[in-house]
């Protein structure tokens, strides 16, 4: 599921790159000091800006299905250092939370109405958002939910919250809503219903 996620961010110019930006920046602010992952953290983040320069030219150059299944991996050991114990907070998971709603409502839709699953779509906020916008605006999205998620968790855990339900309950109570508020209020009312939803 993970690799499904990462790979419906490569269709667009610097969006991938804008999800792997912000997750090794979480894990570089999140992750304890000397925390194995936070060498990882930094390849990426070393790999991902000269990749960001090349990718913000126009259809130029993707991550492709191969970089999308490494960077899936990467999460993927990320989750398991997490659940093992290993002292890495939750909110490295916060960039991940619009990708993961936004894959999964896309799903939803397309199995509403029969799609074949196997062909490309462009029902993605991120593909709606650059379809009817000039510029990189619809990168703003991402960067933003995670700033207000990390916002919210933080406001959470000063009144008491375990660190790992303030950071659950801020991906869930802001990202729903401001997802579906991005569809509602930045894409055109001709394509709000059913298949364009």
């Amino acid at each position: 599921m993970l690799t499904n996620i990462v790979n419906f961010y490569d269709g667009a110019d610097l969006n991938l790159a804008t999800f792997i930006a912000l997750t090794a920046v979480a894990i570089l602010i999140f992750a304890p000091p000397r925390h194995f992952i936070i060498a990882n953290g930094i390849a990426f983040l070393a790999f991902i800006v000269p990749f960001a320069v090349i990718n913000s030219r126009p259809k130029t150059i993707y991550l492709g299905d191969a970089g999308s299944f490494a960077f899936a991996s990467f999460l993927t050991v990320v989750a398991i250092s997490y659940f093992r114990g290993d002292g890495l907070a939750p909110q490295v998971a916060i960039p991940l939370a619009l990708p993961a709603l936004d894959t999964f409502y896309v799903l939803c839709i397309r199995i509403a109405e029969k799609h074949d699953l196997m062909t490309r779509n462009y029902l993605h906020l991120y593909q709606k958002l650059n379809h009817y916008y000039k510029g990189f605006g619809y990168l703003l999205p991402q960067i933003a939910n995670a700033a207000l998620s990390l916002a919210l968790a933080a406001a959470l855990q000063t009144f008491g919250l375990h660190e790992f339900v303030a950071v659950a309950s801020g991906m869930i109570l802001v990202t729903i809503p401001f997802y579906f508020a991005c569809r509602k209020l930045l894409l055109p009312s001709a394509n709000l219903g059913g298949y364009a939803a």
